[in-house]
């Protein structure tokens, strides 16, 4: 199992909850958290290391908002 660390500022905030906040789109907000919440039993799905312990992750919300228009 892994474990998520949330970076905390100097004057304790948590910038990944502020960036959750300030996304408007539920769809994009839900398909971030279960991703994060899914490397917790190692699934990490489309990502590439960018330094010691730190990954980049692709949450491709726009190719699932066009599949949803061509299926109408």
């Amino acid at each position: 199992m892994n474990t998520i660390k949330h970076y905390l500022t100097s004057d304790n905030r948590d910038l990944y909850i502020e960036l959750l906040k300030g996304i408007r789109d539920s769809i994009a907000k839900s398909k971030i958290s279960s991703r994060v919440n899914r490397m917790v039993t190692g699934n990490f799905g489309d990502h590439k290391p960018c330094r010691e312990r730190v990954w980049e992750l692709r949450v491709d919300q726009a190719i699932e908002c066009l599949k949803d228009y061509l299926k109408r």
